[in-house]
């Protein structure tokens, strides 16, 4: 998956204002809440209790945050 903002991901529209204009984006609580809303969906889809997840460099970072708060 590609967060908001990110990749294939839609843009959110601040990210067409130069970047010193507004305020960062996507806060880990944003990151996490996008991250579990694909867990739900992927564990409900594949009638599962429990996926792995995986991440690449700072979505290793966000795997974390998010594993860190739903065990």
């Amino acid at each position: 998956m590609d967060l908001r903002g990110y990749g294939a991901s839609s843009r959110p529209v601040a990210m067409d204002r130069p970047p010193d204009k507004s305020a960062p984006l996507m806060r880990t609580e944003d990151v996490v809440a996008d991250i579990s809303a694909a867990v739900d969906g992927i564990a409900k889809w594949s009638d599962v209790s429990r996926i792995s997840l995986v991440g690449w460099a700072t979505g290793g970072h966000w795997a974390g945050a998010y594993a860190s708060r739903f065990p």
